[in-house]
C-alpha cells in the first residue's frame, strides 16, 4: 500500500449508529485539508483527479473504522470487521472541498473474501472513477462517471476462476452490450464468447449500487 500523506479535514465529526453499524456524519463543505479525521477512523487510501470536467483535481478517499464491530451487509450477511466509507469531494476554484458523495456500504471489507485482507484499488482516468478488487478467485472492476449531477455506473468487468473454468462478464452501459466469455484452464482455444444486448438495461447510480455482486440486471445477471 502506498504511504498516504493527504488526510481529510472533517469538521465536527459525529459517529452515528444504524442498528449495529457505525458511520461518520460529515459536513458538506471544508475549507482546507489537514491531518485530521473523525475520532476512531483512519484514512485507508486517497487520490486526486478531475471528476466533473472543470480542470480542477477533485479528491476521493476511503476511511476505515479503527475498531471491529458486527456489521450487517447489503447481501444479508453479518460480519465482524472494520467498516469502510467512500468519500468523493469536488474541489472549487477557491480551494474549498464540497462533499459530493458518501457511500457507506459499497466498499468490500476485510473478511468478505477467502483472502482475508481485501483492499479496494482506486483510479481516476479521463474523468472516470474505477474501483477494483483482486480477490482470491475473482477480479471485480467498476467504472463510474459523473453525469446529470450523479455518479453513474458506466461499465463493469467481473472475472473469476471456479472449478477449473475461467469466466468473464463485461458490460457497457452506454451501448447496453453484455459480453460473456468462458473457457477451461488449458483449453483457451475453445473459448466461448456470448454477446447479449440488454435492451431493458437502466442507468445505475452509485448510491443505488449497495455492494459488489449484489445488483441484479435484466436476464438474471448480477454485477
Amino acid at each position: 500500500m502506498k504511504a498516504i500523506s493527504i488526510l481529510f479535514v472533517l469538521v465536527l465529526p459525529e459517529v452515528v449508529t444504524a442498528q449495529n453499524i457505525f458511520y461518520p456524519t460529515l459536513n458538506k463543505t471544508y475549507k482546507t485539508i489537514h491531518e485530521c479525521i473523525p475520532q476512531g477512523w483512519s484514512v485507508l487510501d486517497s487520490l486526486s483527479g478531475d471528476l466533473n470536467g472543470d480542470q480542477i483535481k477533485d479528491l476521493v478517499g476511503i476511511i476505515e473504522y479503527q475498531d471491529t464491530i458486527s456489521e450487517a451487509r447489503p447481501n444479508g450477511s453479518s460480519i465482524v470487521t472494520s467498516p469502510r466509507v467512500l468519500l468523493i469531494f469536488f474541489k472549487n476554484s477557491n480551494g474549498s472541498l464540497d462533499l459530493k458523495l458518501q457511500h457507506n456500504t459499497f466498499l468490500l471489507r476485510n473478511g468478505e473474501d477467502m483472502r482475508y485482507e481485501v483492499f479496494p484499488q482506486l483510479m481516476i482516468e479521463k474523468g472516470v472513477l474505477s474501483i477494483h478488487y483482486d480477490l482470491f478467485h475473482d477480479y471485480l472492476n467498476y467504472k463510474f462517471r459523473f453525469q446529470n449531477n450523479y455518479f453513474y455506473l458506466i461499465g463493469a468487468t467481473v472475472r473469476g476462476i471456479h472449478g477449473g473454468e475461467c469466466a468473464e462478464e463485461d458490460i457497457n452501459f452506454n451501448t447496453k452490450k453484455f459480453y460473456k466469455t468462458s473457457y477451461f484452464i488449458g483449453e483457451e482455444k475453445n473459448k466461448k464468447i456470448k454477446h447479449i444486448y440488454l435492451k431493458d438495461l437502466k442507468p445505475i447510480r452509485m448510491e443505488d449500487f449497495k455492494m459488489p455482486s449484489t445488483y441484479k440486471l435484466p436476464g438474471d445477471y448480477t454485477l
